[in-house]
């Protein structure tokens, strides 16, 4: 796991890089760095197993006032962050919920890692874990990302499917990969092997 002092020299040579830039509550002396609650969730509606290609999530807009956006009881909805990410070369980062938001049972689902050279927004799953309503604020502090070393080749990116897009716009939702394909044909196993 990357220091504080890791984690900042990344920041000051412009290997790793947050747009807006990164206020002083974000980055903790542990190195991690809390993310900020963007501006837009997307909200699953009853989906149509029989025509995937059928948009099954809507796409809503928080308020940027202060105001809170309440979410149902056991409610799920995937936010994405307020700030996008460029990630050098040799780190990875995993996702991981703040102790705050349990608090509140608020779970923030294990969105996974961050892959080197990812470069965009982050994906966070939300569920309200309560019986009654919650409520969720443009900006707060939501999860945490934990940076790692990566070792191997670090002239050869890996492009995740969401690299340089806005993970909420409808093409990002209506995207379909060979794999998803294969797997909704039930020819998943036809794959190229390794």
């Amino acid at each position: 796991m990357l220091t504080k002092k890791d984690v900042l020299r990344l920041l000051q040579q412009k290997e790793l890089e947050f747009f807006p830039a990164l206020d002083v509550y974000q980055l903790r002396d542990s190195g991690a760095i809390d993310v900020r609650l963007g501006s837009v969730v997307r909200v699953p509606l009853v989906p149509d197993w029989n025509d995937p290609s059928r948009q099954n999530e809507k796409i809503e807009e928080l308020p940027q006032d202060g105001r809170p956006w309440i979410m149902a009881p056991h409610q799920s909805v995937l936010a994405q962050t307020s700030q996008r990410i460029k990630m050098p070369a040799n780190v990875v980062a995993v996702l991981m919920s703040r102790t705050t938001a349990a608090r509140r049972f608020l779970a923030v689902g294990q969105a996974g890692l961050v892959d080197r050279f990812y470069e965009g927004r982050l994906i966070l799953p939300l569920t309200n874990l309560m019986n009654l309503p919650n409520s969720i604020r443009v900006g707060e502090r939501i999860a945490s990302l934990v940076f790692f070393k990566a070792e191997g080749d670090e002239n050869s990116p890996f492009w995740s499917k969401y690299h340089k897009k806005d993970p909420s716009s409808a093409a990002a939702l209506r995207e379909t990969s060979e794999e998803e394909e294969a797997i909704r044909n039930g020819t998943w196993d036809k794959l190229e092997k390794i």
